[in-house]
């Protein structure tokens, strides 16, 4: 058996620590949806259902590319690890983009404020939930840092339920508490993908 380079030295050095740069703001905003406030009735437990989902999709790749060797990507390991790392980082990079521009709007569980506007600036001018986009580019890049495409696809379908789960439920949200301004929004651009879902 071929051991995934994510624990093989030394680029377990190397994953891990984009890993914890990537997942200590996530670890920091869950805690304080699940512990500190309570969960909003308006989240309808979709913070459960993306957090389930996360976390299925990791160790359903992490456990492909252990148990099905022969879905093990042609080439170099090492192309296809720095190919992840980069789809990883760039999906840190694109959340922490997402955090700056709705600032204390952006919550772990779906939450509508009194405040509450519809954010067309950065990333938002172009899809309507650039943060699920990013999260799906963080599975992505950790799955195809294992070097198995059975494991990409297993993890991005089982991550790409989840966060749609999550858009529907928080689109719902926004369309009743702001109603036809968010409908315009909504309307002008895709979901996940500029120009194409």
């Amino acid at each position: 058996m071929t051991t995934p380079l994510p624990f093989a030295w030394p680029y377990l050095l190397v994953f891990w620590s984009v890993c914890l740069w990537v997942f200590i703001p996530e670890i920091r905003m869950v805690r304080q949806a699940l512990v500190i406030a309570p969960i909003p009735a308006e989240d309808r437990g979709s913070l459960h259902v993306l957090l389930a989902g996360f976390g299925a999709a990791l160790m359903m790749a992490l456990l492909l590319s252990i148990l099905a060797p022969q879905a093990t990507f042609p080439g170099n390991r090492a192309v296809w690890f720095f190919l992840g790392l980069l789809t990883l980082i760039s999906g840190g990079l694109l959340r922490r983009h997402c955090f700056r521009v709705l600032g204390t709007l952006f919550n772990g569980a779906v939450t509508i404020h009194a405040d509450h506007q519809v954010i067309e600036a950065g990333a938002y001018r172009w899809v309507r939930h650039p943060a699920y986009s990013a999260g799906q580019l963080i599975i992505l890049g950790m799955a195809l840092s294992l070097g198995n495409w059975l494991s990409v696809v297993v993890a991005f379908v089982v991550g790409f339920f989840a966060y749609s789960y999550r858009a529907h439920v928080e689109e719902q949200a926004l369309l009743a508490a702001l109603g036809a301004p968010y409908a315009r929004f909504m309307a002008a651009r895709r979901r996940f993908i500029p120009s194409i879902w």
